[in-house]
């Protein structure tokens, strides 16, 4: 028995809830959640986030949710660099990837240090990638991942029901 578990298209997202799901399109301003009765396809338990879905519908809730705040500290004011970085965030959790456009999300320090010696770090940028992607997606963290170092058990914890691997501090 082949199971059909719910996906993404190229012009929809959908997120699961435990009082039901959401589904974003591009002329979405607030989602409405809707019962799992209403929905074409299963869904892995993994994926169903772990709270009730609430949508924030003004703009004084926005500025006192956390990830707008936490996102206005790491991208500073610059409209450009705001626009980048959620542009990665909602690459990351959307599930539908082309298979001939296949892209990675690469996150590195603005200043590095020129000895080859590190970086300056405490950007944020782990936070975000792998933290915030983890809330709406399942993310599998990878942590110190040497490409050079052939272990054939280096993506063991990776499974089936996993939408995001995210390889931090790689190399």
């Amino acid at each position: 028995m082949r199971l059909s578990v719910q996906k993404d298209t190229r012009e929809t997202a959908t997120f699961d809830f435990q009082n039901g799901w959401v589904r974003i399109e591009p002329e979405t301003t607030i989602p409405v959640i809707r019962p799992y009765s209403e929905l074409k396809g299963y869904v892995w338990k993994s994926q169903i986030l772990p709270h009730d879905f609430t949508p924030i519908t003004d703009q004084k809730q926005i500025n006192l949710c956390d990830f707008a705040r936490f996102t206005d500290k790491v991208f500073g004011p610059d409209q450009e660099r705001i626009l980048s970085g959620m542009s990665a965030f909602c690459y990351l959790i959307h599930d539908f990837k082309d298979d001939a456009l296949v892209k990675a999300v690469v996150a590195i320090d603005e200043k590095l240090v020129h000895n080859g010696k590190g970086s300056h770090g405490r950007t944020g940028k782990g936070i975000f990638l792998t933290k915030a992607t983890a809330r709406l997606a399942k993310t599998t963290v990878m942590e110190d991942i040497n490409p050079n170092n052939h272990n054939r058990f280096a993506f063991e914890r990776v499974k089936e029901d996993t939408k995001i691997i995210a390889i931090d501090e790689a190399g």
